[in-house]
This record gives C-alpha cells, sequence and structure tokens, in this order.
C-alpha cells in the first residue's frame, strides 16, 4: 500500500473516532416509540390473519416512523453540526499540500529571484512533506568504482560533521568541488549528498545569477546564503557552472564589474560555517580563480564512465527505457530483448568510450524514438547502430568545441 494511501485510511479512522466519540451526541433525532401490537391470543393462529393485522397496525406505523426519522435527521441544526467534521476531513488535507506549496511560492518570490532556484530544490518541512506525499526518491547514479569509494567517505564525512554540529560541537561543514566533462552526474552527486545527511539543497546555476548584471548578483548571492544560513536542517548550497562564476581574474581584464562578483565570493568563502556547505561542480577546472580553489576543502573528479560502468548504464537504461512494460507494446519488447542481448551491450559500450551517462541515456531514448517513427514501431538492427554512430559524433563534436575554450595565462 502506497503511503499517501496509509495516510488517508489513518484520517478516515480518526475522524470516525471522532465523530462517534463527540459529535455524534450533539445531533438531535428522536426516533419515536413504535407500539406493536397483535390481536392474536398465541403463536398458532392462522397465517392470513397475522398477515392482515400486520398490514393493519406495524406497516404503516414503520412507515411513519421511517419518515419522522429522516426529518428529524435532516435539519438546519443537524446540517451544521454534520458539515464542520466533513469539511475538516477534505480541507485539513488540502491545505496542508497547499500550504506547503505558497510556503514554496513564497520564498522564490520574496525571499529570491524566482528564476534563481532551480526546481529540484528543497527547503524545511513543508517540503519535506511534500516530497514524503509524492514520494520522492534520492537519485540514482552508476559510478566508476573508485569513484563510488570517495563518494562515500565524503557522504559520512557530512554526516558525522552534522552530527556533531547538532550535539553542540564546534565544527564546520568543508566545501565541495566536483569536476569534470558533461553529463556525468555532477548536479545529482550534489543532491545525493543533500538527502543523505537530510539538509535543505539549494540549487543555482551561474547563468542564472550572472543573467541580471553584476550588481544583481552580489544581491542574490547574499539572499542565498541568507537563506543557508536560516536553514534548520543545514543546507547544501550547489552552483552549477562554477566557472562561470568563479572565473579566474587574468580572463576578466576587460571586465572589472566581473571581478567584483570573484572578490565577493571569495570573501564568502574565505570562512566554512556551521550552517551550511558549498558544492560547486565545473566542466573546466582550469578558468576558476586560484584564489577560490583553495577556499573547497576536497576535491572530487567525476571522469568519464569505465567500460564496466558504461555495460551497467547501458543495461540501467535498457531496462528503464525499452523494457518498459507500461510505456512500450510487447511486440516491440520481445524484438528490443532480442536485439539488445548481454553480448551486444558489452560490444555496444566497446564502442562508445568516451561517451557521459548522458550521453548513453540520450542514446537508449532515441532507439525507442526512432522505433516508434518505423511502420512496425519496432527497433531495428540499423536503428540501433545509427543511434551509437549519432551519439559518438555528437560527443566528438562537444570535446572539439570544449577544447577550444582559452586558459587563463
Amino acid at each position: 500500500m502506497e503511503k499517501k494511501h496509509v495516510l488517508v485510511f489513518i484520517i478516515v479512522l480518526i475522524t470516525g473516532y471522532t465523530f462517534t466519540e463527540w459529535w455524534q451526541p450533539l445531533i438531535k433525532i428522536e426516533v419515536p416509540k413504535v407500539p406493536i401490537t397483535f390481536s392474536g391470543k398465541e403463536l398458532g393462529q392462522e397465517t392470513q390473519e397475522l398477515v392482515t393485522k400486520l398490514q393493519e397496525n406495524v406497516f404503516p406505523q414503520l412507515k411513519t416512523a421511517s419518515e419522522e426519522f429522516l426529518f428529524s435527521l435532516v435539519n438546519i441544526d443537524n446540517a451544521l453540526r454534520l458539515s464542520i467534521p466533513i469539511a475538516l476531513f477534505f480541507i485539513l488535507p488540502l491545505a496542508s499540500y497547499q500550504g506547503s506549496r505558497l510556503g514554496l511560492h513564497f520564498l522564490e518570490k520574496k525571499l529570491l529571484n524566482p528564476q534563481l532556484i532551480l526546481p529540484n530544490s528543497s527547503y524545511g518541512r513543508l517540503d519535506r512533506i511534500r516530497r514524503w506525499w509524492s514520494q520522492y526518491k534520492t537519485p540514482f547514479v552508476i559510478l566508476n568504482e573508485s569513484v563510488n569509494k570517495k563518494l562515500d567517505a565524503i557522504k559520512e564525512k557530512v554526516k558525522v560533521i552534522k552530527t556533531a554540529i547538532n550535539a553542540g560541537k564546534s565544527l564546520t561543514y568543508d566545501n565541495l568541488l566536483l569536476h569534470g566533462p558533461s553529463g556525468t552526474g555532477k548536479s545529482l552527486i550534489a543532491q545525493i549528498i543533500a538527502d543523505y545527511s537530510n539538509m535543505d539543497f539549494l540549487p543555482v546555476s551561474a547563468p542564472s545569477l550572472l543573467q541580471s548584471g553584476i550588481l544583481m548578483s552580489i544581491k542574490y548571492l547574499d539572499q542565498l546564503f541568507a537563506m543557508a544560513q536560516a536553514s534548520s536542517y543545514g543546507a547544501v548550497i550547489f552552483i552549477d557552472q562554477a566557472d562561470l562564476l568563479f572565473t579566474h581574474r587574468s580572463l576578466l581584464k576587460n571586465d572589472p564589474e566581473h571581478n567584483k562578483v570573484v572578490s565577493h565570493l571569495e570573501s564568502l568563502l574565505s570562512k566554512n560555517s556551521n550552517k551550511y556547505m558549498i558544492i560547486a561542480s565545473t566542466t573546466a577546472i582550469q578558468r576558476i580563480d586560484n584564489a577560490i580553489l583553495p577556499t573547497f576543502n576536497d576535491h572530487l573528479e567525476i571522469p568519464l564512465p569505465d567500460i564496466l560502468s558504461r555495460i551497467k548504464l547501458i543495461a540501467f537504461y535498457t531496462q528503464a527505457i525499452l523494457f518498459n512494460q507500461k510505456e512500450n507494446t510487447k511486440l516491440f519488447i520481445d524484438q528490443a530483448r532480442t536485439l539488445l542481448s548481454k553480448e551486444y551491450m558489452i560490444d555496444i559500450a566497446q564502442q562508445i568510450e568516451g561517451l557521459s551517462p548522458a550521453d548513453i541515456k540520450n542514446m537508449i531514448m532515441t532507439i525507442r524514438k526512432k522505433s516508434l517513427t518505423t511502420h512496425n514501431e519496432v527497433p531495428t538492427q540499423k536503428i540501433v547502430s545509427e543511434a551509437i554512430a549519432q551519439a559518438v559524433e555528437k560527443r566528438q563534436t562537444l570535446h572539439h568545441y570544449q577544447s577550444l575554450r582559452p586558459d587563463p595565462a
């Protein structure tokens, strides 16, 4: 049984008990006593006589009693008394859900720019209730084994530090810099760390911070850090594409205003906090200013997946996208299983070296989309081969353009 179904069942039980114990005595129901008499002297009288007496004496009185009972129940006084528990039964759950939405809306509208915090944020108790109600699950990532071990150690460290801070010890969180190629799961890793330690998650992207000008960027940064400082759970501030914000000053010679942002960030990051930690991600660590880099106590490189991780990723997304019984027909799934055997998955993994997890997911989705445009709406070997070639070409093009970005002098 789903959580929300259990919650509704409990509410029904509580409401029913409350109604029985408290509200029911308030309902003024007067049921008239129905005198039922038989003229016969013993049960052995003729059946016809008994039926006649029932029709003449009992049935009319039962009808009258039923009508009076209903009229005594359906009156304004009782209606008002009954309407209150019924209204509460429907209004309270709705108010709790809508209240959490309004609270989040207020935070985004009044405290921060609506476009600043990304949609997957989590802040405060109401948002936790909303996540529980919607059966939220922590994101899932497939990483190389060596990266997994380092990530597990960081997650445990953050959790231990939070426990110690809550116990009154004078500790601070260590900031974390995630770096590696695009599409490797850096944003998901930040969210996993926040979820693992039950901390609020405040994700922003550097372009959204810079979109309104330098002065407004500084204002938004101050508001973001103030929001994290006010968190009751501790917060993870996640800054995506951080190299655009923490840009090396040698690349900003003709942009003194951006220099002000870098200097302001340096002052914000100069001291670690016991209320929040900062996780930043970048695809170009060499572009981050030298004064900013030391403020991140931990650096974790998220490389492209190795052969074992690519096999796992292909199997995972194939199962979720191509073998999905809710989304695909039996004919589609049978054909996909025939084509994408375990041996062929290993062969594909060898062909797509250099692809990120996001690239692999998109490749599998391309296979499904192209298959649905065919006459039979099933995957073919040609479709699979074309999707692989397209994914490899796209990654090579992206790598080429990224290599043209200037490095700091």
